[in-house]
């Protein structure tokens, strides 16, 4: 089992991505300086714990499509 995120990870994270559908990927450093370009967090930890999520959330969407 992987590691439990929060409500607050999920919202902003699925937040993101409907605002900016086209500027995610499946790639964690990819969507870190996309975040780190948005200038969004203060801190790394956050900032990597939402580029996690978002890259798990991309999988899911592109499993849902195919």
């Amino acid at each position: 089992m992987g590691r439990i995120k929060t409500k607050d990870i999920k919202n902003i994270g699925k937040e993101l991505v409907e605002k900016f559908p086209d500027k995610f990927n499946i790639n964690f450093e990819y969507n870190k300086r996309v975040l780190d370009d948005l200038k969004i967090f203060d801190s790394k930890r956050m900032r990597n714990k939402i580029a996690g999520f978002i890259v798990r959330l991309m999988k899911q969407l592109e499993r849902e499509s195919n």
